[in-house]
């Protein structure tokens, strides 16, 4: 019999941002989650990142100031 581990379900969150605030949005959900918690990829335009969890009204609000989102946005 093997033990097979289950992964908690993770949340995917689509950012539009510019390709200049990977760094700075990178170093946010490190200091956030750990590393090796999130996946974050550049696609056509916006951020896609693999999070353990959904991002917390807070942690948005960090988070837009952060990376000047108020030109940007959160789409998923």
């Amino acid at each position: 019999m093997t033990a097979t581990l289950q992964q908690p379900p993770r949340k995917t969150a689509i950012i539009q941002a510019r390709y200049m605030d990977q760094m700075e949005l990178e170093l946010f959900l490190l200091g956030l989650f750990g590393p090796g918690k999130c996946d974050v990829t550049w696609t056509r335009g916006f951020y896609q990142c693999v999070l353990p969890r959904g991002l917390r009204r807070p942690e948005l609000e960090r988070l837009a100031a952060k990376i000047g989102m108020e030109r940007y946005k959160i789409v998923r």
